[in-house]
């Protein structure tokens, strides 16, 4: 496949396409979105989900469902070229699978990439890179729409409604304060007693109730934050970090690349228009 390996991303209504090309390891950390990923090029890794170790390589993708909490691990010698595809549960149900669509809707996190998938993928990141026919906005989604479909009808099944509409209303309290008060980085017992829930209480219900600790949880919406001002905006990274709450820009950087594989600054110049 000829791209050229470097970083991409595109932001769309389905959520968020990332080509990354590195070595880097990724921390444990878990979204509300589907999570697609695929080895484009270069070396094979290995990601933790839920802390077992799968392989991401010319063989095998993985597919996560909403809160799956995850991790890559460092390579341990040449970079991998990947592809990561975060989708909204409602653009997927609204443009893919249907009302089926669920939060366990892919009972197995690791899939074959057969050659059908493979020559999707080569397509999108083609695509994304600007290589071959000039390609708009509209032609990137149905891309991505046509490769989510593919993984979608190989190999998922009829899921349960989103485990969100499910929590207690103290949950929901506390996830309220949360996402009204992320740029802060409220501390979790605080939050716990604005829900009024022990710390003991708060972090098993709320474990429970949204498939990921407290703390992963916050990150995902922190992380939210930081792509929205990033995208969106011209704003100096040492504002987007102090209107997040770091104490450093540095901080702000360590924590995004450790989320996302590459730092904020590659991020936005990364940007396809």
């Amino acid at each position: 496949m000829e791209t050229k390996p470097h970083a991409a991303v595109l932001i769309g209504p389905f959520g968020r396409a990332t080509v990354s090309l590195g070595t880097r390891a990724v921390v444990a950390h878990a979204h509300a979105e589907f999570n697609f990923l695929f080895q484009v090029e270069g070396a094979g890794t290995v990601f933790r989900v839920e802390r077992e170790p799968l392989p991401l390589d010319s063989e095998h993708m993985i597919v996560l469902n909403p809160w799956t909490t995850h991790a890559k691990e460092e390579n341990s010698g040449a970079p991998t070229l990947l592809l990561s595809l975060l989708i909204d549960p409602a653009w997927l149900e609204a443009n893919v699978y249907g009302p089926a669509a669920g939060d366990g809707m892919f009972p197995c996190n690791s899939v074959r990439t057969t050659p059908a998938l493979r020559s999707l993928v080569e397509k999108l990141v083609k695509s994304i890179h600007g290589i071959g026919p000039a390609h708009d906005e509209r032609a990137h989604v149905e891309l991505v729409r046509e490769l989510v479909a593919a993984v979608s009808y190989a190999y998922a099944q009829k899921g349960p409604a989103l485990r969100i509409g499910r929590v207690d209303s103290r949950v929901r309290r506390a996830i309220a304060y949360i996402q009204q008060h992320a740029a802060n980085n409220p501390d979790l017992l605080t939050v716990a007693a604005h829900a009024g829930l022990s710390r003991s209480q708060f972090f098993a219900r709320f474990k429970d109730s949204v498939g990921v600790t407290p703390q992963h949880y916050l990150d995902w919406v922190r992380l939210h934050l930081a792509v929205k001002m990033l995208a969106g905006s011209d704003m100096p990274l040492a504002e987007v970090a102090a209107q997040l709450g770091f104490y450093a820009p540095s901080h702000f950087t360590r924590f995004f690349a450790q989320h996302v594989a590459i730092p904020p600054s590659e991020f936005r110049r990364c940007l396809v228009a």
